[in-house]
């Protein structure tokens, strides 16, 4: 299948490491970036150590008398509290006259080929479908083995529907699905309960965060390979919380979560820009454009890639 893309306009705002619309495009062939993307990953049937280690260190916590939060799980398509994202941008299902939902509701995927090949796939997009499919290494996809991944696997079919890649159609179905597929703690409560206090970690306080231009706060737990990040505003109040997992899925690549100042799951995140305003983009598809690794093309990469917008002075 020769797959054609359509891709929304671009926003003139930069934002922590680029402009907000547009993903970093690695200046290389589309050969060559499979190539190594096959050189740095390995097959997805042999990477469950991570998962397990995991697991048995939050029973470890809860042996210590540790209790899991009694919080509902999170639902897809949640609305989140936090502040209004930017207007116009993809995923504010604001400005649609119908929601995500509604609109694929419909939707019939046997004409779309199977299996399905995206090895012509924009490279960043590429990296993005693979990511939701847990297979990093993968171009060609059975509907049966896409459909294992629940939502996020109908989310990959329904942007495909109309026979080509519609990236607006995946970055909806990728914010619509991320956090009921995940296990994404529901608050910061719930990941407290689960994983102990991260006031009593390992932290640094940084004086101005470059993608925030505001101080931060970074708290980090090694057993747990977790790293939580309080952005803080003038008065030293936390404004947000964003959690970066490096153990949560089989495929070595980095979960993301933010919270809200009250400690409640959002679906947005503050950002400064070059012209001196914040602004307020989805999580955690801002997050992914940040912490690519432009060599491997694989959301792994702990520190995010570019300078960020703020603390320039």
């Amino acid at each position: 299948m020769t797959v054609r893309i359509i891709t929304s306009f671009a926003f003139a705002v930069v934002v922590a490491c680029q402009e907000i619309e547009e993903p970093p495009v690695d200046d290389r062939t589309e050969e060559t970036s499979e190539q190594v993307i096959d050189e740095h990953t390995q097959s997805e049937d042999t990477t469950h150590q991570d998962l397990e280690d995991t697991d048995n260190l939050i029973e470890d916590q809860q042996s210590r008398g540790q209790q899991e939060s009694d919080l509902p799980e999170v639902i897809c398509g949640d609305t989140y509290p936090g502040i209004p994202m930017m207007t116009g941008l993809i995923e504010d299902e604001s400005s649609y006259s119908q929601s995500y939902e509604e609109e694929v509701s419909n939707y019939m995927w046997s004409h779309i080929p199977d299996p399905l090949d995206i090895s012509s796939v924009q490279p960043f997009f590429k990296s993005l479908i693979q990511y939701m499919l847990h297979a990093p290494n993968q171009q060609r996809f059975s509907h049966e083995a896409i459909l294992q991944h629940g939502a996020t696997g109908e989310a990959v079919l329904n942007a495909f529907i109309d026979g080509y890649l519609n990236t607006d159609m995946l970055r909806r179905g990728f914010h619509y699905a991320y956090y009921c597929s995940q296990p994404i703690p529901g608050s910061l409560d719930e990941l407290r309960a689960t994983f102990g206090d991260y006031k009593d970690w390992d932290n640094e306080l940084m004086d101005c965060g470059a993608p925030k231009d505001l101080p931060r706060h970074v708290y980090r737990n090694e057993d747990f390979s977790i790293s939580v990040a309080e952005t803080l505003d003038l008065s030293g109040n936390v404004r947000e919380t964003e959690i970066i997992f490096s153990t949560l899925r089989d495929d070595g690549q980095l979960d993301f979560a933010a919270y809200t100042e009250n400690g409640e799951l959002t679906d947005r995140s503050g950002f400064a820009t070059f012209g001196g305003q914040d602004i307020f983009s989805a999580s955690p598809y801002t997050c992914l454009t940040c912490h690519i690794d432009r060599n491997s093309n694989r959301f792994d990469n702990i520190h995010p890639v570019g300078t960020g917008a703020g603390c320039q002075l």
